[in-house]
């Protein structure tokens, strides 16, 4: 039978002894069966008046056992303890860390290891980033390995390139792990149009915003296709990198070079108004022509052709020409010509083309009218007469006049004076 049992226990502080700091310890349970524990409360005091720090620092330490069996035998072992460092109890690493493409959501996978003994409970987990944080609550029972899943969702304009971020782990402001990652952020491009257009009066053309919403750098061309009469009337802002012509078709490139966030603006327009004008202008002229043309379709022209008289003689015969010709662009119908000869010169008896439908006598002359029923396009009628008389300065031969209904109205063209007094050629 056992008659007694001591326990001796000694814990090597980590300071060097201070005279001023006084060391007891007082039993707590110092009476135990075997198998179970026994515990003691550690006093410590300060003697001085400035403060003093004692800590224990991680490591191993001796607990000296001594069990005295009877007065000529004691058994003496020394005990292990180990006092862990907070840095040395857990480790983590990541099995899953993917590429992360920030237009989703990638999930992480941490997995986290307690390689000592000790539960831990309600320790602090924290991952900080340049993009995201994350924190929560973690527990570990001994020699636990947990892996924890966590959403990563960063901006969508971060660009391509690889980023640290920090996982701290903590048990009551206990720094337990403090380590970096490198996460990789993957590239992506997404180049956006706005077009918007940018017409007015007999102007088309567009505005075309482009936005560089990726996270990497873009290089490009906007191309616009014109035929060849638009291309000719365009103005383009910026000026463009290139042109090409294919199958009678122009197309235009702009390179342009964006960087993640960036925009662009690209601009074109169509002007009709001069090329409109002109031909507006054009068309009015011609239309003044065909008009004027059919208001005066009818151009009469009245000569003399030749003149001679019998040797000797005063009274001379001459040969009147009149021509009518339809220069408008319609045949003209019911055309009326009168002309007239003064009373000093013999009413006209022979008639060469066209014999007049009517002859009559004035007192100051003749007059002659002939009806013409069509004149074509572009058609001359000829109407020549002779006649005879002295010849004089002072005898002119008056206008023929030509008469006919255009566009409702009636139109009277005439001839020039035909003067008689210096035609000395002969028929």
């Amino acid at each position: 039978m056992k008659r007694g049992l001591i326990f001796l226990v000694i814990f090597l502080l980590s300071l060097a002894a201070v005279s001023a700091l006084q060391a007891e310890y007082e039993p707590i349970q110092n009476e135990a069966l075997p198998g179970d524990s026994v515990s003691y409360l550690l006093h410590l005091n300060n003697n001085e008046e400035n403060s003093a720090s004692v800590t224990i620092p991680p490591g191993s330490y001796g607990i000296k056992l001594g069990v005295f069996v009877n007065s000529a035998t004691r058994i003496e072992r020394l005990i292990i303890a180990k006092v862990l460092d907070y840095k040395k109890v857990i480790t983590a690493d990541f099995s899953s860390l993917p590429v992360i493409d920030p237009k989703r959501t990638t999930l992480a996978r941490l997995k986290v290891k307690n390689i000592r003994n000790v539960a831990l409970d309600n320790m602090d987990l924290v991952v900080k980033s340049p993009h995201f944080d994350l924190s929560q609550k973690l527990s570990l029972a001994k020699m636990e390995e947990r892996e924890i899943e966590f959403p990563i969702r960063i901006p969508d304009n971060i660009h391509k390139d690889d980023y640290q971020m920090n996982i701290k782990i903590s048990l009551n402001d206990n720094l337990m792990l403090d380590k970096p990652f490198t996460y990789t952020v993957g590239e992506y491009s997404d180049v956006k149009e706005l077009i918007e257009d940018d017409s007015s009066f007999l102007v088309s053309g567009e505005t075309v915003t482009l936005r560089n919403n990726g996270n990497n750098i873009v290089n490009q061309a906007y191309t616009k296709d014109f035929d060849y009469i638009a291309y000719k009337l365009s103005s383009f802002n910026p000026e463009v990198s290139k042109i090409d012509k294919v199958d009678g078709i122009y197309r235009i490139y702009w390179n342009y070079n964006l960087q993640p966030g960036e925009s662009k603006i690209i601009g074109y327009k169509v002007n009709y108004r001069w090329p409109t004008f002109i031909l507006i202008l054009i068309i009015l002229a011609v239309a003044l022509v065909y008009v004027f043309r059919m208001k005066n379709s009818i151009v009469i022209s009245k000569k003399v052709l030749g003149m001679h008289a019998p040797q000797g003689g005063s009274v001379h015969v001459m040969k009147v020409v009149i021509n009518i010709k339809n220069r408008g662009n319609m045949a003209v119908n019911n055309v009326r010509i009168i002309d007239r000869v003064p009373n000093t010169i013999k009413a006209p008896a022979q008639f060469v083309s066209m014999r007049p439908n009517h002859i009559k006598a004035v007192p100051d002359g003749s007059v002659m009218v002939w009806d013409v029923h069509n004149i074509k396009r572009g058609e001359e009628k000829i109407i020549s007469y002779r006649i005879e008389g002295r010849l004089s300065s002072n005898i002119v031969l008056p206008s023929a006049v030509a008469k006919y209904t255009s566009f409702g109205r009636m139109v009277a063209a005439r001839s020039g004076h035909v003067g008689l007094g210096s035609k000395r050629s002969s028929i």
